[in-house]
């Protein structure tokens, strides 16, 4: 089925036709996935596009199940071989110097717990002893915004998903890790339009 969909695809010349389902993490679909479709629809504009928006253990399942083609996924591993583009964690506040840090037990505000940002977090705040608290837990990353704009916790983001509304604090906490981004599909031969998307994501990404 495959190379009847190339041939497919041959026959028509410059254009790839069929559909293709992505999945991503929210906080990449925001920072990366406008540029990246912008691009890859002005190439493929017959290709039509599903998006979903999950974290990494909930995108993992649904490739296994063939629920969508491809996902955008975290690795904890940045040197990992799969790793298309790297990124850091970095602690998010309303301030620089949030009175939050003052706190006993300092309140975080963190995505579930089977998600990296939230290991992250935790193993950084026992690694120091630093008391911690999650005050607030969610997958949304709106939500996570939301409680670090109203000064009641601090949050672990991504660096690229930080807005510009928000700091990210260093003083009085200790480093976060950098993790990596890497592609991963649903079959290991993929349809046309699912392997230019691949491609497609595999050379703007590190770009942008």
């Amino acid at each position: 089925m495959a190379r009847h969909d190339e041939i497919l695809a041959d026959m028509g010349g410059s254009g790839l036709r069929g559909s293709v389902s992505l999945g991503c993490p929210e906080d990449y679909s925001i920072a990366f996935l406008p540029d990246l479709l912008r691009g890859f629809c002005a190439l493929h504009p017959d290709v039509e596009l599903h998006m979903v928006c999950a974290p990494t253990p909930s995108l993992r399942p649904m490739l296994h199940r063939r629920q969508i083609d491809m996902a955008l996924v975290s690795l904890s591993d940045p040197e990992s071989s799969d790793v298309i583009r790297k990124e850091s964690f970095v602690w998010v506040a309303d301030a620089v110097e949030p009175d939050s840090l003052g706190h006993a037990s300092l309140p975080l505000a963190l995505s579930a717990p089977t998600t990296l940002d939230y290991r992250a977090a935790c193993e950084a705040m026992e690694s120091v002893n630093r008391r911690y608290r999650v005050a607030f837990a969610s997958n949304s990353l709106a939500g996570l915004i939301a409680i670090a704009r109203s000064g009641h916790a601090i949050s672990v983001l991504t660096r690229t998903a930080v807005p510009p509304d928000l700091h990210i604090v260093s003083a009085g906490l200790p480093p976060l890790p950098t993790i990596g981004i890497a592609l991963e599909f649903a079959e290991p031969r993929p349809s046309p339009a699912a392997k230019a998307l691949g491609d497609h994501i595999r050379k703007v990404l590190p770009e942008l």
